[in-house]
């Protein structure tokens, strides 16, 4: 009997595949889409024992779809089925890992950018499901790269760090984000916490490295405001804080660049902490 049923979910679900290798065969119409939407509570209600094996037909159907489709023909209706179908699927199973890897790692770079508050709600989600690390990488990348949210970016990849399995380098990039939103007391804090877990000594001395130079961007900062107190606007070099002796000289930078003075009145260096 088990046999049967899954047997004729293929087969709904073989015709499906046709249908939607049948639309692309034409131009795409307004009002329709590729394929059909579905609503999880149905499906669970319909296939109790098999709703996690249409889950997986569903996703290998994107796969299919994805394997073939000119991203550039995608009609804004389309993002609509496919998103609905990631998180039918999500829905169904939200431990399942490899809708979230799909969508950090293709849909993320091919949706319209009015669709990534959808996607990083449905990676949000998954943080409660897995302790996978790339769940909240991709958070951080979608806020840092595709939104440009720097602060919020480096919270998720702060958190991604600090999960099993995670990159050595993660604790480094969250530190230049919030230096580079203007965070420096974070980046100063992540970095520190970072070096009282390490134990690798080539790592330890890096994080030496990128520590020296946070503190020395904090203090420049601290005197560039004392400036701006001071005079009421913003130098336009460095040197005008040696000048008047806020600070007694421009310190070296450890990774071999200058610092300078951004539109923003904030300092940063030309090596990026790198």
């Amino acid at each position: 009997m088990k046999r049967l049923i899954i047997l004729l979910i293929l087969c709904f679900l073989l015709a499906d595949l046709v249908m939607v290798h049948l639309y692309r065969e034409k131009p795409l119409v307004k009002e329709e889409t590729l394929g059909l939407k579905f609503d999880p509570k149905v499906i669970k209600l319909s296939f109790p024992a098999f709703a996690e094996v249409v889950a997986n037909i569903i996703y290998i159907r994107l796969c299919v779809f994805f394997g073939e489709q000119d991203f550039a023909n995608v009609k804004l209706k389309d993002w609509d089925w496919i998103l609905n179908n990631i998180e039918t699927i999500l829905t169904i199973d939200p431990y399942y890992f490899d809708p979230y890897y799909m969508i950090g790692t293709l849909i993320a770079w091919e949706v319209p950018k009015m669709h990534l508050k959808e996607i990083n709600q449905i990676l949000k989600k998954g943080l409660s499901y897995s302790k996978d690390f790339r769940i909240p990488f991709f958070l951080g990348f979608n806020y840092f790269y595709f939104l440009d949210d720097k602060q919020t970016g480096a919270y998720y990849l702060k958190m991604a760090s600090e999960r099993e399995g995670s990159p050595k380098y993660l604790p480094l990039l969250v530190a230049r984000l919030y230096t580079k939103s203007g965070k420096i007391d974070a980046a100063i804090a992540v970095t520190q916490e970072q070096l009282k877990r390490e134990t690798n000594e080539k790592y330890c001395k890096r994080l030496k490295k990128r520590l020296e130079a946070l503190k020395i961007l904090k203090g420049l900062q601290l005197a560039l405001n004392t400036y701006q107190r001071q005079f009421g606007k913003c130098p336009k070099t460095l040197e005008k804080l040696k000048e008047i002796e806020i600070i007694a000289e421009i310190p070296a930078d450890p990774y071999g660049g200058e610092f300078y003075i951004e539109k923003d009145c904030r300092v940063w260096t030309t090596s990026n902490l790198r």
